[in-house]
């Protein structure tokens, strides 16, 4: 037998693989239904509409990236540190690309209110960069005259750039060599 928490995953599945084919506007309850081989009164009964089936799938990306965050422990190589944490940030979006594909789709029509869902992620990003260099900062790792906040944007767009530019698959260096490098550079930078 089905549970409740089987077929919300079912829907959650069908509805992340059809916005990162389709985009968001694009992916109705109908096709939703079709594709978790549900019927669309029950993504009604489980989830209301499209915009609580958005939020459920945040929330279950939100707490995919706090058990990321307890996993990570600062080692005392900053190279590495900042390796691991692009890594993982890149393995994250290529598992949960339905969130990206939102943000950096155009003309979404979307709510302000999606569109602040949607944001949280990238926002929980960058606040767990701050804390994790305000702890380098503290150790002795980054130089005490660097802004944090600044840099943690800097660190944070750097990958998001990269990740969209390989979302798009014109990334001329293999993701290795980008990370490898570019993370390299920005640690010297804020040594």
């Amino acid at each position: 037998m089905t549970t409740k928490r089987d077929t919300d995953t079912l829907i959650l599945d069908a509805f992340a693989d059809l916005i990162t084919h389709y985009g968001y506007k694009s992916t109705t309850t109908k096709k939703i239904a079709e594709a978790a081989g549900v019927n669309e009164i029950t993504i009604f009964r489980h989830f209301k509409d499209k915009a609580h089936l958005l939020d459920a799938l945040i929330s279950q990306y939100m707490e995919t990236v706090g058990e990321l965050e307890d996993q990570f422990k600062i080692s005392g190589d900053i190279v590495a540190d900042l390796t691991w944490i692009a890594k993982t940030y890149a393995e994250f979006v290529a598992n949960h690309r339905a969130i990206f594909t939102i943000l950096m789709e155009r003309n979404a029509d979307i709510s302000d209110n999606i569109s602040d869902q949607v944001k949280r992620l990238p926002q929980k990003y960058r606040d767990g960069l701050i804390t994790v260099l305000t702890q380098m900062q503290e150790n002795g790792e980054v130089n005490s005259s660097v802004n944090v906040k600044v840099e943690a944007t800097n660190f944070m767009f750097m990958n998001f750039g990269r990740i969209s530019v390989r979302l798009s698959g014109s990334l001329e260096l293999s993701e290795e060599q980008f990370i490898s490098q570019n993370v390299t550079e920005f640690a010297n930078h804020i040594k």
